[in-house]
């Protein structure tokens, strides 16, 4: 989910988010929406989207939104997308 990266083990935030380093994007904010979160990106539009990054053999695979929940929702554009992209090579 969006938030990942924010805290740590104990729920302490780390300074600089993980998915910083990860993923080169900076964090900015969460905001809370009718259906769930929203995490605002600079740099980003504001919308939600999922973010893929390939590193050494494996890779990451972000959104910035209640992924979950929209699946839950069946919200099968977000299905259909998370399925691709774990698909890829």
């Amino acid at each position: 989910e969006a938030r990942f990266g924010l805290k740590d083990e104990n729920g302490h935030l780390y300074p600089q988010p993980l998915i910083e380093d990860l993923l080169g994007i900076v964090y900015d904010h969460t905001v809370p929406t009718p259906s769930g979160f929203l995490d605002s990106l600079e740099r980003k539009p504001k919308r939600p989207q999922v973010i893929t990054k390939k590193i050494g053999k494996g890779k990451v695979v972000y959104a910035n939104f209640s992924l979950f929940l929209a699946i839950r929702n069946k919200k099968k554009k977000w299905l259909n997308r998370v399925r691709k992209e774990l698909r890829k090579r």
